[in-house]
């Protein structure tokens, strides 16, 4: 499911989930994601972070972190050959 908001106040602040990759956890009104995203006028990035969804059904962005593509190709290689334990 693809969403956007832009404010009509302040346009260069509105996002646009172009693609959800992955859904990582769901609380109440809060998902955490991998998608790509698109901030403003920007171009479109990786991008892990929490989305709250209002009674309304818009979804306000809270804190994350952008990839690049380079950063995501290193992450992806990074985690390749990691394996992953059950406790930290």
């Amino acid at each position: 499911m693809n969403y956007t908001f832009y404010s009509p106040k302040k346009p260069e602040f509105g996002h646009k989930i172009v693609k959800t990759i992955a859904t990582l956890s769901k609380r109440g009104s809060y998902r955490t994601i991998l998608g790509i995203v698109q901030f403003g006028n920007a171009p479109a990035k990786f991008d892990i972070r929490t989305w709250q969804t209002d009674a309304d059904g818009v979804e306000t962005a809270c804190k994350g972190k952008s990839l690049s593509i380079d950063e995501m190709r290193n992450l992806q290689d990074a985690l390749k050959d990691y394996e992953i334990p059950d406790t930290i």
